[in-house]
């Protein structure tokens, strides 16, 4: 399985874990929703493990949304990080 991309996964990473706190879960709860351990869970949200498609597809499935809007999710935060990023170096 192919991993997503370096540069978009501290976004994912933050995805996951606003829309696990948004649900109100425990990162144990996301744990025994997907049947994972609960260290993979704080692994994928502090980003020291890389999202696997079959990752991002089982934790999306987890928190309710499909794969690609967890994806968009993350891109757009990306996008809106750069952007503040660029103001402050004007």
């Amino acid at each position: 399985m192919e991993a997503a991309p370096q540069l978009l996964q501290p976004f994912i990473a933050a995805v996951i874990r606003t829309l696990r706190v948004a649900k109100g879960w425990s990162q144990e709860q996301l744990a025994q929703t997907m049947q994972v351990e609960p260290s993979e869970i704080s692994k994928l949200e502090s980003g020291k493990r890389q999202s696997t498609v079959w990752t991002l597809q089982r934790v999306a499935r987890a928190l309710g949304v499909t794969p690609w809007q967890l994806l968009w999710m993350a891109e757009m935060l990306q996008r809106r990080v750069e952007g503040e990023e660029a103001k402050m170096r004007e």
